[in-house]
């Protein structure tokens, strides 16, 4: 089989075998595509193919009895013949090589090279990305293994009609199995469903007049009504990894309340949740690569990073977090209200995490969890000797511990030590929907909080450094264009983080801050501190280090785990792990950045920013208080006002007791003016820079001209 022509063919030759439903959908097809007929017709055909009627006459029954116009597009049943040739063919070669690739970078590339030849399956309509395969392409050895592969079924007994009717026996048992782990998902009995049909069915022929490309969100599958029916393309029933997913995700589809179905883009949920329904780990992995399909807005844009969306939200609920969201999506249904957008439907997930979640922490849980606050990224050896527990206890220790804490670990670079500056923006909008929406496509701004209080949010950009007036210029296109009414910029001069077990109570299992205490402890450190040269030093940076691509890319997988091991780190980078080792001893050595971490269920799980105007000799003894809180993480800054912005956790319910402390001891004795606001931690944006923006002959590439245009280009 040397060209599309050959492939084409396939389909001439298939007398030798009986014909079957996928044989007949295709004759139909070839007979009635392009054409326009009434809707009556068109339910009497698909109806008769659903049941899977195969005689002529009852078809001949249901075709209109005038001519009907076709449209000038032509169609060659051939190629959808092929397809499903081909796509059995890439399920063999992933099922014998996938075993071949134990290194998870080597297999995920493998995988993304699957994915896209797979692509091929999916259009109905056109022949060009089949084409492809063949024609005017560089030698590729994994399509060359596949098109082998399709040679082979072509010379053997392969029977289409046959595996099809095999593949959907497999099918019907699989949605099957897949909706009973939808119900343990979401808590919804299928009789309790707003979808439920007792005549459900599980069908897959080639509709005669649907056809896909690269706008179908829903790829894959037709969804008929009266009864419900799912009609999954056939090229996708011979592949079995595809077939597992799509049937997985439509199970997903219909338990999810038709509330939802309107926002646009959430179609990606039930496409991320069919990861939790798999049971193959090399399935779901293959599945977050090859899930969008032909889509090419979902592979580009922002939502394709919905796995981390949804993966960050669990993090803070656990396992309840669907049934939760059901449970909201069925009350409001009962309340007959609407969720029209993407956003509105997040702040669902924002309130379900904002709840407090109490966490049980054994006193060798603390013990370990202190020590990481000390030296996050202590070797898993050390942090057993310094606990005196063996490695695998510690192991199992830290894995609870990243799960009940919710504990992270991330890296805290020095800005100027990278060559730029970082700006600290807090703006006010009336398109508060908007604002972010543009920020975000301003590579160089790194974080977005949304605020509640005076303010709507809190951004953080960073600059090369030499570009200072590009914060000013961003600022007046912004209220320019009417996306932000008041914005106050200041700039960082010193990091801070720390997280404390000062108010720890180990009996209880909770944190007790002490606010009365605490607040006399402020005033009294602010009454006491002398002046020292600790006052002309604090805010001092070290100067510019020499780094290069390989030392950002370092710093990228780090700022997700610095705990990730050398070894690892060099596989997804393609270096040695010694290699990887030597760097980054350089940049802890160098200051570049040090590593942190972070609980997110316990010790904050409230977040309040304040910023502290006020004279630089008061900062140090604000610090130390702060440092004796369960977390905070803040910024020495001049500009709009001069002094510390703090983004600081305290214990579920207890944010206004924080802020009425600082404004007994810090406002109201005027030692410093301040602002208080509540941080939403679960609807944040966070990043780090994309290596590409970087070269170690020209520096920082900074457009900025095309990073000013961006604002009035997506400010409507």
């Amino acid at each position: 089989m040397r060209n599309l022509d050959n492939a084409m063919r396939l389909y001439e030759r298939r007398e030798k075998h009986p014909g079957g439903i996928l044989t007949v959908s295709l004759q139909m097809r070839q007979l009635l595509y392009g054409t326009e007929i009434e809707e009556r017709k068109k339910r009497q055909i698909r109806t008769l193919m659903c049941r899977g009627v195969l005689g002529e006459r009852e078809y001949s029954k249901a075709l209109p009895d005038k001519r009907v116009r076709r449209s000038k597009s032509a169609y060659r049943p051939g190629a959808d013949y092929f397809r499903c040739y081909l796509s059995k063919a890439i399920s063999n070669v992933m099922n014998r090589l996938t075993s071949r690739y134990k290194n998870e970078a080597a297999r995920k590339e493998f995988y993304s090279k699957l994915a896209a030849i797979a692509d091929a399956i999916h259009l109905c309509d056109s022949h060009e990305t089949i084409a492809n395969l063949f024609e005017d392409r560089p030698s590729d050895e994994l399509i060359d293994l596949v098109l082998r592969e399709t040679a082979i079924l072509v010379k053997s007994d392969f029977n289409a009609d046959e595996k099809l009717e095999e593949g959907l026996a497999a099918g019907q048992r699989e949605l099957s199995e897949f909706m009973s782990g939808v119900r343990d998902l979401t808590g919804l009995e299928w009789e309790e469903s707003e979808k439920y049909d007792r005549r459900l069915t599980l069908v897959s022929f080639f509709d005669p007049w649907y056809s896909e490309d690269e706008r179908t969100q829903r790829w894959g599958v037709m969804c008929y009504s009266n009864p419900t029916t799912l009609n999954v393309s056939p090229p996708l029933m011979f592949f079995d990894a595809l077939r597992r997913s799509v049937i997985a995700r439509e199970a997903v589809n219909l338990f999810t309340p038709r509330i939802a179905d309107s926002v646009p883009k959430l179609y990606e949920q039930s496409e991320y949740l069919a990861t939790k329904l798999l049971h193959d780990k090399y399935e779901r992995e293959f599945w977050l690569l090859a899930r969008h399909g032909l889509r090419e807005e979902t592979k580009k844009s922002e939502i394709a990073s919905v796995s981390d969306f949804f993966a960050y939200y669990e993090s803070f609920v656990g396992d309840d977090l669907y049934r939760l969201i059901w449970s909201r999506l069925r009350e409001m249904t009962r309340l007959s209200l609407q969720i029209s957008s993407l956003s509105e439907y997040a702040r669902i997930l924002d309130a379900i995490a904002a709840r407090p979640v109490r966490v049980k922490l054994e006193e060798k849980e603390v013990e370990l969890f202190k020590t990481l606050l000390i030296r996050p990224d202590m070797p898993l050896s050390q942090l057993a000797r310094s606990i005196s527990a063996s490695i695998p206890t510690t192991t199992k220790m830290m894995q609870r511990l990243r799960q009940k804490a919710c504990l992270r670990f991330f890296i805290l670079p020095d800005d100027r030590a990278l060559g730029l500056e970082e700006y600290l923006l807090l703006m006010k909008s009336d398109q508060p929907d908007r604002l972010p929406f543009v920020l975000w496509r301003i590579p160089y701004c790194r974080h977005i909080y949304r605020l509640y209080g005076s303010m709507d949010y809190f951004a953080v950009i960073n600059v090369p450094i030499g570009k200072d007036g590009f914060v000013d210029k961003l600022n007046q296109a912004l209220k320019e264009n009417s996306l932000a009414s008041e914005i106050v910029t200041v700039a960082s001069i010193a990091d801070y983080s720390n997280t404390s077990f000062e108010y720890w109570d180990p009996v209880e299992s909770v944190w007790h801050v002490h606010w009365d205490s605490w607040g006399a402890g402020l005033a009294k450190a602010l009454s006491e501190y002398q002046f020292s040269h600790q006052v002309q030093t604090l805010g001092r940076r070290i100067d510019r280090a020499k780094i290069d691509v390989l030392d950002l890319k370092i710093m990228e997988q780090l700022e997700y785990d610095c705990r990730k091991s050398y070894s690892d780190l060099g596989k997804a980078l393609g270096v040695s792990g010694a290699y990887v080792s030597r760097k980054v001893s350089r940049l802890l050595r160098n200051q570049v950045f040090r590593p942190i971490a972070k609980p997110f269920k316990i010790a904050g799980e409230e977040y309040g920013l304040v910023t502290i105007s006020c004279d630089s000799a008061h900062i140090p003894p604000i610090v130390s208080c702060l440092d004796k809180l369960p977390a905070w993480r803040g910024a020495m800054v001049r500009g709009d006002f001069n002094g510390l912005l703090a983004q600081i956790g305290v214990p579920s319910g207890e944010l206004n007791q924080l802020f009425m402390v600082l404004d007994d001891r810090l406002v109201k004795r005027g030692t410093a003016k301040c602002e208080f606001h509540v941080v939403g931690m679960w609807s944040s944006l966070r990043r780090w820079h994309h290596p590409s923006l970087y070269s170690k002959e020209r520096g920082w590439r900074f457009d900025e001209e095309a990073y000013l245009e961006v604002v009035p280009r997506y400010a409507k």
